[in-house]
């Protein structure tokens, strides 16, 4: 069954939406924080800004539900099938271009803000592989190495079995 479209509900789903835009723009504001982060190496600020995302996450998430949902009450579907059945239906050219350009626009900075997190992950690997390669060389080092001698000069590994193996 179809419901009928009332103002009432223009007005909630351009809240909505407009509440949905505003939190990807913080989000986007994240993502280019921790980019500027991971590129100057600020460890520590990349715990609080993964802190920062989650929340903003979980929110867009919460919101993108109940928007999905009043969609079903009007017998639509869920997501951009669904705004897009909306905005077909929708007979007033005011409120419909209020929902339309604020949707168009959460779905550029939606856009966005996936290629910012993807540069960000590349990053974040690249970073990760130059980790794995200096710890190998740091490990390497130190099996290399028995300990210090009487003068404090480092003695090397002959090589040999360690005292206890069999």
């Amino acid at each position: 069954m179809i419901l009928s479209i009332s103002a009432a509900d223009t007005t909630t789903l351009s809240v909505l939406l407009a509440k949905e835009r505003d939190i990807f723009r913080q989000f986007l504001a994240v993502l280019h924080e921790e980019h500027n982060a991971l590129i100057a190496g600020h460890i520590d600020l990349l715990l609080k800004l993964a802190q920062q995302k989650t929340d903003q996450f979980v929110s867009l998430g919460r919101l993108s539900t109940i928007r999905d949902q009043m969609l079903a009450t009007q017998g639509l579907p869920p997501g951009e099938d669904g705004i897009d059945s909306w905005l077909a239906r929708h007979k007033n050219p005011l409120e419909e271009e209020t929902v339309a350009s604020t949707w168009r626009e959460l779905l550029e900075i939606a856009t966005t803000a996936h290629q910012i997190n993807q540069e960000n992950g590349a990053l974040i690997e690249v970073k990760l592989r130059h980790n794995q390669k200096a710890l190998h060389i740091l490990q390497t080092a130190a099996d290399q190495m028995r300990g210090y001698g009487p003068s404090g000069q480092p003695i090397a590994s002959t090589g040999g079995r360690k005292l206890g193996e069999a």
